[in-house]
């Protein structure tokens, strides 16, 4: 499931404390984020210790070397 936040439209269920949290959003923020990071030649991915437990997005993007003006 931690890969379908990524997908157009992609949501999840979310739960806190018992009762369903409402969530505005059409599920299009992370997708759009993930396009943009591909573009730069990059890579997003999730990490989460299981539900209620927080998660951390990675972003990888590659160093571009500068040149060197005189």
């Amino acid at each position: 499931e931690k890969m379908k936040i990524f997908k157009e439209f992609g949501k999840i269920e979310r739960y806190g404390k018992g009762l369903d949290i409402i969530a505005d959003g059409i599920g299009l923020g992370l997708y759009i984020s993930k396009k943009i990071i591909e573009l730069h030649k990059g890579e997003i991915w999730v990490d989460s210790k299981g539900r209620n437990k927080g998660s951390t997005f990675i972003i990888k993007l590659p160093k571009k070397k500068l040149e060197k003006r005189d």
